[in-house]
Formats: structure tokens, C-alpha cells, sequence
């Protein structure tokens, strides 16, 4: 089943491609139907990027797919897994200004499809961003950008989140609570499922303090640890920093520094008497 869903997925991206449009600030599609295999309703919003090849542009489309959650790349160029890996390609993701972050995304049959492996952590990104780059290696081609714009996403729109809830993963398991700072629009952290897991394996609440410097943009960089107690591992602090880099502080001057607390609570914790 899952092998079909990987094959539907893929012809369903290809059979709606068109010449690549001009980037506009919403230029997301709506398309739904009736699965004939499973008789189940499904739901995809997709966007069409820059640059492609002849017709062809690159396609992102976040689906519910037979209760599955989706979000995907159909890629002009032809991809193939990493060295060493069977079915996955290491790709690099941007988000608008960003750091760039590497990340293992499964490649289907057709080797054009490429599907994120959370893809509600994904989406939840997306919803608070305006344009992703895609940096991925093809098979002729070498080295590729795909640019597609973001800007107007959300799983609430349309009936994405009929079938499919976007929200349970780590809004309902975990609690990571980020304190409102003056000047600053803070985003929240958001973690893969093996990290999920490992937060909810934590026994004790932490609390980590990052600090960061302001840029001319009004992002954050160079997120460091400065205080806190119970500091979680490595890869729980990766996402941290990331949450971090990818908040923004336009009501704080270029080279000001900032502190941002952090607390986790065990599932259905809420801080107190503990």
C-alpha cells in the first residue's frame, strides 16, 4: 500500500505540471478527488517553483492522502539516493533568510518525487514562511536550486485537515515553551519523531536559556547555550537553535543581543509543583 501511495503520488504531481509561472506571493492550488483504490477522499494545496526544464517545473504539494499526511517535491530533473542510502536523498532546505539545514527526504520510484519524512513539522514551517530553496543533487545535472514560493500556506486551508490532523505530532505530545521577548516574533521548536520520542523518555522538566545576536535583518544568529538547568542532548539543542535562527527580532537593533528561555514539561505537564 504504501508503494502505491509513493506511485499515485508521483503521477499525480507530473500529470499537473505547466509552464513555470512567474513567482507570485500566493500562487497555491487546490485539488481534490475521490481515491478509486480506497474509495477515501484526498486533498492536496500545491505550487509551482523556479527554474524547471522544457514545460517542466518543480511542484510542492502538501497532501492528505488515505489519512496520510504528505508534503513532497516533484523535481524536473532526475534524482538518485545518496551514497550509501537506499531510498533517501540528502537534500538542503532553506527557509526565506534562514541557515541552510541538511535533511534525508525519501525518493520514490520514478526518482523525481521526493517526500519529506515529517512532513507536519515541515508544514508548520511552511505556514510561517515565504519562500523555500531545495538544493539537491540530479543525475545529469549535477547540483540544483529549486525555488518555490511559500507565502500563504496553512493547514487549515481548504480541506487539508479533513482526513489528515496536522497538529497532534508535537503540539499535542510536546511542550516546548518559548517566553515572549519584547521586539521579537519567536518561533516555536519543532522535532522530528525520534526526537519526540526521546523528549517524551525525559523524566524531568529543562530549562535551556539561548543566547543570540541580532543581524541587519532582524534575524537571530549564532545561537549559543548561556544558562538553564537539565540541559537536554545535542540533537534537542539543534532544534533549539534552529527554532531560534529562524525567529526574528525587527523591533531590536542590528548586533543586540537577546536571550531566549526555553522550558519542556513531560507530556501533560504544565510547570507546576514540579
Amino acid at each position: 500500500m504504501e508503494r502505491l501511495l509513493n506511485l499515485k503520488l508521483g503521477l499525480w504531481l507530473a500529470a499537473f505540471l505547466f509552464f513555470c509561472p512567474a513567482l507570485l506571493a500566493d500562487s497555491w492550488v487546490e485539488k481534490s478527488g475521490v481515491s478509486r483504490m480506497t474509495d477515501q477522499d484526498w486533498f492536496t494545496l500545491r505550487v509551482e517553483g523556479q527554474p524547471g526544464t522544457r514545460a517542466e517545473c518543480p511542484v510542492l504539494a502538501v497532501s492528505c492522502l488515505d489519512y496520510k499526511n504528505v508534503v513532497a517535491v516533484y523535481s524536473p530533473w532526475s534524482v538518485q539516493p545518496s551514497v550509501g542510502l537506499q531510498k533517501e536523498h540528502l537534500v538542503r532546505l532553506r527557509f526565506d533568510d534562514a541557515p541552510p539545514q541538511e535533511v534525508l527526504w525519501l525518493v520514490d520510484d520514478d526518482r523525481h518525487t521526493l517526500r519529506a519524512p515529517n512532513p507536519v513539522e515541515l508544514a508548520t514551517v511552511l505556514e510561517e514562511s515565504d519562500r523555500l530553496l531545495m538544493e539537491l543533487t540530479t543525475v545529469d545535472a549535477g547540483r540544483k536550486v529549486i525555488e518555490i514560493p511559500v507565502s500563504g500556506f496553512s493547514t487549515d486551508r481548504g480541506n487539508l485537515g479533513r482526513n489528515c490532523s496536522w497538529s497532534k505530532g508535537f503540539r499535542e505530545e510536546i511542550e516546548v515553551v518559548v517566553e515572549p521577548i519584547e521586539g521579537c516574533s519567536l518561533r516555536n521548536p519543532t522535532f522530528p519523531d525520534p526526537l519526540r520520542r526521546r523528549l517524551q523518555a525525559v523524566p524531568t522538566q529543562f530549562h535551556v536559556i539561548v543566547h543570540a545576536t541580532v543581524d541587519e535583518r532582524g534575524r537571530l544568529i549564532q545561537p549559543s547555550v548561556v544558562g538553564g538547568e537539565n540541559p537536554p542532548d545535542d540533537h534537542i539543542l539543534r532544534e533549539l537553535f534552529r527554532a531560534a535562527e529562524l525567529s526574528s527580532c525587527d523591533g531590536r537593533a542590528a548586533g543586540e543581543s537577546v536571550r531566549i528561555p526555553y522550558r519542556y514539561y513531560p507530556t501533560g505537564g504544565s510547570g507546576s509543583g514540579r
